[in-house]
C-alpha cells in the first residue's frame, strides 16, 4: 500500500471559530481520499513576524485588567480560546508545534503534497506577507505544492510584496482560491493553473457538521427561534448599520437576538443576549436553529448557507474591499442575500432556494474532489 502524506499549512490557531472550523474541514476533505495520511503543520499564527508589524496598543487600566484576565482564564475571550485549543487538540491531527517564522524555516518536514490551506493564507493584510504559508521553508527539489481553497480577498498583491507572492507562488502547480476576483491576476502572475474553489466549511453538509462535532461539549443553552447576530470587525466595521437592521427584523418578527461574539450597544435597544465565549459545537447549532442569521463574516455568510437560514449578509458599500461573500451568494444563486451597508431595510429579500444552493455545492465539491485527485 502506498499512503500519500499530506502537509496543509492554514491558520488554525488563530482565536476564531471560522479558522478552527476551516481547518477541520480541510483534514476530513484530504482524509476521504484512500491511501492518505494527512496533518496539519502546527505552524502558530500570529507570531512574533505579524507582531512586529502591528503597533503596540498603548497601555491603559482597562487593557491591563483585560490581560489579567486573560491570564487568570476568566475572560470571554479566554474562555473562548480555552474552548478552541480543546477543539484543536481532540480534532486536528497536528505535527510538532512551530511557534515562530524562524523555526519552520529551519525545519526538517517532509510531505508527498504540500497543500496552503483555506482562510487568510494569501491575504498580506493579515500575513504581512509572511512566505512560511507558501512553502519558502521547504528546500527540496520540485516539491509537489497546490494551495487549496486559500484566501486572497483583493483582486492583486500590495506593491510591496508582488515580487515575493510572484516568487514562491509560481513554484506551484496549480493554485486553487476562493475569490474569484483574483483568479485572471494571479493566473499572468505565477505562470500556473488557477481556478477558484469553495471555502472547505462547504465541504461538509449541516447534518454532516452537527455529527462531526457531537463529540465535543457543548456549552450553551439556546432558545427555541431566535436571530443570530454574527459581527466582526476584520475587513470592515458594518456598524450603525447592521445593529440597526438587527432592531428593523426584531421588530418585525418579535424574536429575542443572541449576537455571537461581540455585545450589542444598549443604545439600539435590541432585546436578546450576548455570547461571546462559545465552543465550536455551540457555534455551529446556533446557525443550525436560528431563524434569521444577520452577519457581517464570511465564515457566518458560509454557515447560513449551509444550513438554509434566511440570511441578511451585510458587505461594504464598495463591494471589491472584500468580495468572499458576494461571490459566495453569487455562486449560490442567492444575490438577494447581499447587503450592501446602507441598503433600505424594505427592500431586502432574505430567502433562496436551498435546493438549488445545495445542488451547487455539490457540484463544486465534486471539482474541488477531482482537483485534489489530479495532483495526488
Amino acid at each position: 500500500m502506498n499512503v500519500k502524506s499530506v502537509g496543509i499549512i492554514t491558520q488554525h490557531r488563530v482565536n476564531n471559530w471560522g479558522s478552527f472550523l476551516q481547518a477541520y474541514a480541510t483534514q476530513l476533505f484530504f482524509e476521504r481520499f484512500p491511501d492518505v495520511r494527512c496533518e496539519i503543520i502546527d505552524y502558530v499564527y500570529p507570531n512574533e513576524f505579524q507582531h512586529k508589524n502591528i503597533p503596540l496598543p498603548q497601555q491603559s487600566l482597562r487593557s491591563m485588567i483585560v490581560k489579567l484576565a486573560n491570564k487568570l482564564h476568566l475572560s470571554n475571550i479566554q474562555r473562548k480560546a480555552d474552548r478552541l485549543n480543546i477543539a484543536i487538540e481532540e480534532c486536528l491531527h497536528l505535527s510538532s508545534k512551530f511557534p515562530t517564522y524562524a523555526s519552520l524555516q529551519q525545519s526538517s518536514l517532509h510531505y508527498d503534497l504540500y497543500v496552503t490551506g483555506s482562510d487568510q493564507t494569501l491575504n498580506p493584510k493579515f500575513t504581512f506577507g509572511d512566505t512560511n504559508f507558501m512553502f519558502s521553508w521547504v528546500k527540496e527539489n520540485n516539491p509537489k505544492l497546490i494551495s487549496f481553497a486559500a484566501s486572497m480577498p483583493g483582486h492583486c498583491f500590495p506593491t510591496e510584496h508582488e515580487a515575493s507572492y510572484k516568487k514562491f507562488l509560481s513554484r506551484y502547480e496549480a493554485i486553487s482560491v476562493r475569490e474569484q476576483n483574483c483568479v485572471d491576476y494571479l493566473r499572468q502572475l505565477t505562470g500556473t493553473d488557477v481556478v477558484c474553489h469553495l471555502d472547505p466549511t462547504l465541504l461538509l453538509t449541516g447534518d454532516e457538521w452537527i455529527e462531526k462535532l457531537s463529540h465535543l461539549k457543548r456549552y450553551k443553552k439556546l432558545p427555541d427561534k431566535y436571530i443570530l447576530l454574527y459581527k466582526i470587525n476584520h475587513t470592515f466595521d458594518a456598524a450603525p448599520y447592521i445593529y440597526d437592521l438587527t432592531r428593523y427584523i426584531q421588530e418585525k418578527t418579535g424574536l429575542p437576538v443572541v449576537s455571537l461574539g461581540s455585545s450589542i450597544p444598549d443604545k439600539y435597544r435590541i432585546k436578546g443576549r450576548n455570547i461571546k465565549d462559545a465552543g465550536p459545537r455551540d457555534f455551529v447549532e446556533m446557525f443550525s436553529k436560528a431563524s434569521y442569521v444577520v452577519t457581517s463574516s464570511f465564515h457566518g455568510t458560509a454557515f447560513a448557507i449551509n444550513f438554509g437560514c434566511p440570511l441578511y449578509s451585510i458587505v461594504p458599500e464598495n463591494v471589491q474591499e472584500d468580495s468572499r461573500q458576494s461571490n459566495l451568494l453569487k455562486l449560490c444563486k442567492a444575490e438577494n442575500c447581499i447587503v450592501p451597508k446602507g441598503t433600505p431595510f424594505d427592500s431586502i429579500n432574505p430567502c433562496y432556494d436551498k435546493e438549488i444552493c445545495d445542488k451547487i455545492l455539490f457540484e463544486k465539491g465534486a471539482e474541488m474532489k477531482a482537483f485534489v485527485s489530479k495532483h495526488l
